[in-house]
């Protein structure tokens, strides 16, 4: 097999990995925030976006491993290497785009900051601060 072709697929296996747990740890945080999760507005909005960005990266690694193997071709007969590094460059495509561009992520926030301002504003605790003690279950009577 063509070793740009063997680190081009490790790329896109090691994304769609990356999309599966970010799914799941965003399904997650909507779910404790008892905020809605819709599948089709991450799809529509951020799917796409972190699927360009490692497209982007691969083509970008693909680029540079041309280059590499040029100057080091002695790195040729090791592939497993080569190939183990387009796991972290697929990875590394989506976390990027996931942590800039996201807008599934904004919209969590926003939601959460909105909730938190209403729960200060009823129980009067607008002005304090958030204490970061660990929560202590009132005893029952």
């Amino acid at each position: 097999m063509n070793i740009y072709l063997a680190c081009a697929i490790v790329g896109i296996l090691a994304m769609a990995l990356t999309q599966i747990i970010i799914v799941g740890t965003q399904r997650q945080k909507y779910i404790s925030a008892k905020l809605i999760w819709e599948w089709k507005v991450y799809w529509k909005s951020d799917f796409f976006l972190q699927v360009a960005g490692t497209v982007v990266t691969i083509g970008i690694g693909l680029i540079l491993l041309y280059f590499f193997l040029k100057q080091y071709p002695q790195f040729v007969d090791s592939p497993f290497f080569i190939a183990s590094f387009f796991s972290f460059v697929g990875y590394s495509g989506t976390d990027v785009a996931t942590k800039f561009f996201s807008t599934i992520n904004s919209r969590y926030n926003s939601a959460v900051a909105y909730k938190a301002g209403i729960s200060g504003q009823v129980t009067g605790t607008d002005d304090a601060p958030t204490p970061a003690a660990k929560p202590v279950k009132p005893p029952q009577a």
